[in-house]
């Protein structure tokens, strides 16, 4: 007990100090006598003293007891103040934020009970509360640099502005600090203030000019404010020094990537090309880069293939031979490609990764007839892939294969039924092939996946109108509009369907000014427009409509029919025969030939 006596001493002054001033009541709020006041001050002290006891120990439960039993006897702010602490300690914010507020309430300003109000509220995620009694201390004592640092973290995430301006502030009292200059650089970037951010590094380069993390990221800022010079001049000074310095390298290189000027980036990479601290993964990227980039710009294509070619002397990786194989296909050097693939399959045959990356790259740049070839000589090797027949499935697609698509994306139902894309590629599939029942069943199933899907509602839409399942088709359509109220395909599918039926021929008009608004030059919203106008009787505006049309992608069957019908109607049947003669020629539909028979709809 003895090495705590000057402890408890100072415990008990101050605690007397902070009840001197109170008037002293007891239980039932009654004046006590003098003899009382001294005895109940003596055993509130007590009880305050061991409380602390227990806290120095870490005895909170028990602390929190004797703080309980001294608040009691005699309620005042540093009681509060304790007590709120040990509720702290204990995870118990709420009831921490209670005592604290009754001591704040006490002592306003009293300087540790509202720095302790201010975490609290900030563990409560009362934000606003926090920042508001951190001002108020600061107002109380401006010299406090750990408030103004709790403020300045408060404000980073709502009020980026007001921390900068509080940072910038320590640092005007205390001097250059690292800390304090590493989170304004952080700020300023996150505000895109980057000439802010850059000097912030630059002060940290004062302090620390060797460090090449700050260096490097004094060079990327320069990037971002377009100083392409003075970022080369930074990276060239690290690399004069520090030569294996990658990220440095790669930043040069960058810059001159975004300046395309390949030739020179490629001169950075190809350091890389020799050095053994540099793993295969960095150096297939690189190339991967060029290749890509190569695609859509074949200038690039000999960079790409010059740096494949030096990287394949120094390693014997499939994945080399693949992209020098997709490089030869691009050339039409099919002899050269067959050598390279013809390698991967007698060296690599397991790595499904390089098949499915190469089909990827070829169908993310719409060569979808290159992506088929790659994917399916992957389906040799590995005939259940999932990934290789979705992308073979969609490929065909993309290209009006309707019956290559289906069987591959059966394949995918195979593996996978509960898929929503490939229950969604096969109803599509579905519908292009006519087989409306079918893809009902599969766009019901995939909805139920992803029942908000616009397009699935579309299709739904579309094949119930087919159907004539004319209650579903209406619900459909509404609900995919619901969603997405300008979706220009949807409203003219919608409205070509109201006016097969000639029913609700005004909204129909209304949504199929919104497609034709979307694209004045799509022949089959220009064709809606004409035969809404036809079902309205507007003869003249219905044939202008139905011409454009047929200017637009120089006619189809459907499109014929309607401009001869317009004819008929305007008392033109000779027009009006020559027109349904057009469309018989392209779609020999029996009623169009009785009505070419008859001369008349």
């Amino acid at each position: 007990m003895f090495k705590y006596y000057h402890f408890y001493f100072l415990i008990s002054a101050l605690f007397i100090i902070s009840c001197s001033s109170q008037e002293v009541v007891g239980l039932k709020d009654k004046p006590l006598n003098y003899d009382d006041s001294l005895k109940a001050k003596d055993e509130c002290t007590s009880h305050f003293i061991d409380g602390n006891i227990y806290e120095v120990k870490g005895d909170y439960e028990s602390a929190l007891k004797e703080y309980n039993e001294a608040l009691n006897l005699m309620p005042s702010a540093g009681i509060y103040y304790s007590i709120a602490k040990i509720n702290w300690y204990l995870d118990k914010d709420r009831q921490a934020l209670e005592n604290i507020l009754k001591a704040v309430e006490i002592e306003p300003k009293n300087i540790p009970f509202n720095d302790l109000l201010a975490e609290v509220y900030t563990a409560l995620g009362l934000r606003d509360s926090a920042s508001s009694v951190l001002n108020k201390i600061i107002s109380i004592d401006s010299s406090q640099i750990n408030t103004l640092y709790k403020l300045a973290n408060i404000y980073e995430k709502d009020k980026p502005l007001s921390a900068v301006k509080i940072y910038n502030h320590i640092i005007e009292q205390e001097g250059p600090i690292w800390e304090v200059y590493a989170r304004l650089a952080e700020l300023n970037e996150k505000l895109n203030n980057f000439q802010d951010a850059l000097k912030n590094v630059e002060d940290l380069l004062l302090i620390d000019p060797s460090n090449l993390e700050l260096q490097n990221l004094a060079a990327s800022y320069c990037v971002k404010l377009n100083n392409y010079d003075k970022a080369i001049n930074i990276l060239d000074n690290i690399l004069e020094s520090h030569p294996n310095e990658t990220e440095a390298r790669e930043q040069k290189a960058q810059i001159y990537i975004n300046q395309k000027n390949y030739k020179a980036a490629l001169k950075e990479f190809d350091y890389f090309l020799f050095q053994d601290y540099v793993s295969f993964t960095k150096k297939l990227d690189i190339g991967l880069f060029y290749f890509r980039e190569s695609l859509s710009d074949t200038t690039l294509r000999p960079i790409a293939k010059e740096y494949f070619e030096k990287l394949d002397k120094d390693t014997s990786a499939w994945e080399v031979k693949l992209y020098l194989g997709a490089i030869a296909l691009n050339e039409k050097n099919e002899e050269a490609a067959l050598s390279y693939f013809k390698y991967i399959t007698e060296n690599a045959e397991w790595q499904i990764e390089g098949w499915q990356n190469l089909a990827n790259i070829y169908y993310d740049k719409g060569k979808y007839e290159d992506a088929i070839k790659i994917a399916e000589k992957g389906i040799e090797h590995f005939p259940d892939n999932y990934g290789l027949h979705f992308l073979c499935a969609i490929s065909y697609s993309m290209i009006k294969k309707d019956i290559e698509s289906e069987k591959h994306i059966l394949n995918c139902l195979k593996t996978n039924p509960r898929d929503p894309a490939a229950l969604s590629i096969y109803s599509y599939t579905l519908i292009q092939l006519k087989k409306n029942e079918d893809a009902y069943i599969y766009i019901k199933k995939a909805l139920s996946y992803t029942p908000e899907d616009v397009n699935l509602l579309g299709s739904l839409g579309m094949v119930c109108d087919a159907l004539e399942k004319w209650d579903e088709c209406d619900s459909a359509y509404s609900e995919a509009l619901i969603i997405d109220s300008l979706n220009s395909l949807i409203n003219n599918n919608y409205a070509y369907s109201l006016s097969e039926r000639g029913i609700d021929l005004d909204n129909a008009l209304r949504m199929i000014k919104i497609s034709v608004a979307a694209d004045s030059l799509n022949s089959s919203y220009l064709d809606t427009m004409g035969w809404i106008y036809f079902k309205l009787n507007k003869y003249s505006e219905a044939m202008n409509y139905i011409e454009k049309a047929i200017e637009v992608n120089g006619g189809s069957p459907v499109l014929f029919e309607h401009l001869g019908d317009v004819y008929f109607k305007q008392g033109q049947k000779e027009k009006a025969k020559s027109m349904w003669e057009k469309s018989y020629s392209l779609d020999s539909k029996p009623y169009l030939k009785l009505k070419i028979e008859k001369g008349e709809i």
